[in-house]
């Protein structure tokens, strides 16, 4: 719209120029004052479209700083992951850690029951070495 008013303005100072068209002195001083309020239209359309490309301007640069920010980090994720063993790995290694563990629990109720068995025959052979001096006593006399 401000284009078509300003060429509008155009025309209108071209033919006021020119000494074309019959205009009376209200027409002109209407032409005048349309002309003027056009002129100070385009003059905020002009300065709003500055700040508008400024606006623009600060925008990509704060895009390109941001940018080179994640380029940054991510290069700094990758360097970290390459520092710590590979999840499957891990993921391998905890399965693992969780079967060992399994085992060694599996051991050590296998080693109490050894222990307890262990302690019953020793018990159990306490009676017939007790038995066997008794009995040794008896076959004395």
């Amino acid at each position: 719209e401000i284009y078509n008013r300003e060429a509008r303005v155009r025309e209108l100072e071209g033919r006021m120029a020119s000494g074309l068209g019959n205009y009376t002195l209200d027409d002109i001083q209407a032409r005048d004052s349309e002309i003027a309020e056009l002129k100070a239209a385009n003059d905020a359309a002009q300065d709003w479209m500055a700040k508008a490309v400024e606006h623009h301007g600060m925008l990509q640069a704060n895009i390109a700083t941001l940018t080179e920010e994640k380029q940054s980090l991510q290069g700094q994720l990758a360097e970290m992951e390459s520092k710590l063993p590979n999840t499957q790995s891990l993921e391998q290694l905890q399965s693992q850690l969780e079967q060992q563990q399994q085992a060694l629990n599996a051991s050590n109720q296998q080693c109490e029951q050894y222990r307890e068995e262990i302690n019953r025959l020793q018990t159990e052979s306490g009676r017939y070495q007790e038995a066997h001096h008794q009995l040794q006593l008896a076959v004395d006399e």
